[in-house]
């Protein structure tokens, strides 16, 4: 039914891409983020020299360097809101084909939505497209409890007009 949203073949993506989406797969962003703001924060406080933080803060820095250089913006809190518009990247940027053009986020859901919004299908698809072969994984229990986002649509050939989209997919996608 909705075949041409999948995700890309890991044969196509590069060893580095292969080994950031193992990195997102396994990092708890929620976390890593407050991890890092702390960081951030103990560097602006006033250390006396003789402290040993002073001298690790190049060492923590380095570190979250690398880690932003392979996450890329993922360390960075998500700041999509209900009734703005979002672009779909092209399939070789984000691995799934969303038809072009504009999407308007309509609801935002922590854990996987219990009620259906306009069809008494939606959940059932929403649960095939994203969860389906997921089960006993990191992954399910990630997109299971994690944020929903309810998309309208633009105009396509699928005839989706709205679709319930986990937060995975969602910071791949959606520009």
């Amino acid at each position: 039914m909705l075949n041409n949203i999948k995700p890309l073949n890991k044969a196509n993506k590069s060893s580095s891409e292969d080994f950031r989406l193992i990195i997102r797969q396994k990092i708890n962003h929620t976390l890593f983020s407050q991890i890092v703001k702390l960081f951030l924060f103990i560097k602006t406080l006033p250390l006396k020299l003789t402290s040993p933080l002073p001298l690790m803060l190049p060492s923590i820095l380095t570190l979250i360097f690398l880690l932003e250089f392979m996450l890329g913006d993922e360390i960075m809190p998500l700041n999509y809101q209900v009734g703005e518009f979002y672009t779909a990247k092209r399939f070789k940027e984000s691995g799934f084909n969303f038809p072009e053009g504009e999407y308007k986020l309509k609801i935002i859901r922590e854990g996987f939505p219990e009620n259906p919004v306009n069809d008494e299908d939606e959940l059932a698809i929403a649960e095939e497209q994203w969860l389906e072969g997921l089960e006993g994984s990191d992954q399910y229990k990630t997109d299971l409890d994690g944020n929903w986002y309810y998309f309208e649509f633009p105009i396509n050939d699928e005839g989706i007009n709205y679709m319930w989209v986990p937060e995975s997919v969602v910071v791949e996608v959606f520009e």
